[in-house]
């Protein structure tokens, strides 16, 4: 217990401080090797039944078992590549290949390769480029592959008719902000701040049933940071 103002107090209370900063870790961490372990077990547990099934001939192997079995592992794949890249992001070894690379371009090119899947789910795509060129040294695999991470995020969870826009704001001769909104349904303000969370999901069950693993933003988020650049998540005017 802290009593008083004395030096002795505010040692007391900086070890309060760092007890529970050591205990939010150790239970953060529990979460997240168990969240980890669920993550692997659901494919783990179909990849199971269904070569069971097919063992017991309860089911032939064709090409619909095939391709189940090939989700699957798509899925097993996707979850251990999202986890390398964020132990790399830890660790400090997620290396770039910086280029100069003009950001309209790449975006650009993003927003075309784009534009027909999200027309499918009755989504439309705006991409508002800068009026001078962007040129920045950045990992042009990398700002596509964050990219696409909203991308996935905004065909998964906007409901159509919906919009998706994509722009510029330039703040200074060497600083420039990329700004990306859709439409509703949108995030409760109060978890803005964990949408980056490594597995965080505002709906557990719908994140679930359309395969997501809550690793998205957590790695879009690593690989901002590797790019000397922060992110932000806010309430879009798109609603």
């Amino acid at each position: 217990a802290v009593d008083g103002n004395s030096e002795l107090s505010e040692l007391a209370a900086d070890v309060n401080r760092l007890a529970q900063t050591l205990e939010d870790n150790r239970r953060a961490r529990q979460a997240w090797i168990s969240d980890i372990a669920h993550e692997l077990r659901t494919p783990l547990a179909i990849l199971t039944a269904e070569l069971q099934a097919i063992e017991d001939g309860i089911r032939t192997f064709n090409e619909g078992s095939r391709q189940s079995l090939q989700f699957e592992v798509q899925r097993l794949n996707r979850i251990v590549s999202d986890l390398n890249v964020l132990s790399s992001s830890d660790e400090g070894t997620l290396s770039l290949g910086l280029v100069p690379t003009d950001l309209n371009a790449i975006l650009r090119e993003c927003c075309n390769a784009a534009a027909p899947r999200l027309k499918e789910q009755g989504i439309s795509l705006r991409f508002v480029a800068s009026d001078v060129r962007l040129l920045a040294s950045v990992d042009a695999f990398r700002i596509t592959q964050m990219f696409n991470i909203l991308l996935e995020n905004t065909v998964r969870y906007t409901d159509a008719p919906g919009e998706m826009r994509v722009r510029f704001e330039q703040l200074s001769a060497d600083a420039v902000t990329l700004i990306v909104e859709d439409s509703a349904p949108g995030v409760p303000p109060e978890l803005h701040a964990r949408l980056f969370d490594r597995l965080f999901r505002v709906e557990q069950s719908r994140s679930r049933h359309s395969g997501g693993s809550g690793l998205g933003l957590a790695i879009f988020q690593a690989l901002a940071r590797a790019h000397n650049a922060t992110v932000q998540a806010v309430s879009s005017s798109l609603g």
